[in-house]
């Protein structure tokens, strides 16, 4: 797995910037669960059972970008920005059909402060977990089926939050 980050700000006026960032992030992970039947007349698991064993790989980039502005003026702050999230990976199985991911999105975040207020929205985006995309049967333990669906999007979350900040200068905390 690498990541790479490119930022950078650039201030205009006294009291006003712009920020842009993108994050590359690729990823190849392989994990194998492999059973093996004890020998007849032996002590060694050698024998291989392709019918319990199981595998996956997950490969492919993720990049996410964002450009955002930020304005100052007395107490009051606002922060808006665009963020763009894209996702390009493969899920290959080697049981049941892979699983590809090709999505883009589009949104937005807000973050204003005025004195001692805090409001924030902003939405995430989480990827299916590879056990959850893969059809196959899951026949390692006979209390648990699992099936899977590689049809799964990616799931968005957003997030509003208002907050109220006061300092307690004797203990100086907040």
């Amino acid at each position: 797995q690498s990541l790479s980050t490119l930022s950078f700000t650039q201030p205009f006026r006294k009291k006003h910037s712009f920020s842009f960032t993108q994050e590359l992030d690729y990823t190849k992970e392989l994990n194998d669960l492999s059973f093996f039947a004890k020998e007849v007349n032996g002590e060694k698991y050698n024998e291989f059972i392709p019918g319990y064993s199981n595998g996956w790989i997950k490969k492919g980039w993720l990049s996410t970008s964002a450009l955002s502005f930020n304005f100052r003026l007395e107490d009051f702050e606002i922060a808006p920005a665009l963020h763009a999230l894209a996702i390009n990976r493969a899920h290959l199985f080697s049981r049941g059909p892979d699983a590809p991911m090709h999505y883009t999105y589009l949104y937005p975040s807000l973050n204003a402060k005025w004195k001692a207020y805090n409001l924030s929205y902003y939405r995430t985006i989480q990827e299916p977990f590879v056990g959850d995309l893969q059809q196959e049967i899951e026949v390692s333990n006979p209390l648990l089926k699992q099936y899977g669906n590689p049809f799964l999007r990616p799931t968005s979350t957003q997030h509003l939050s208002l907050n109220a900040f006061k300092f307690q200068s004797k203990s100086n905390s907040s």
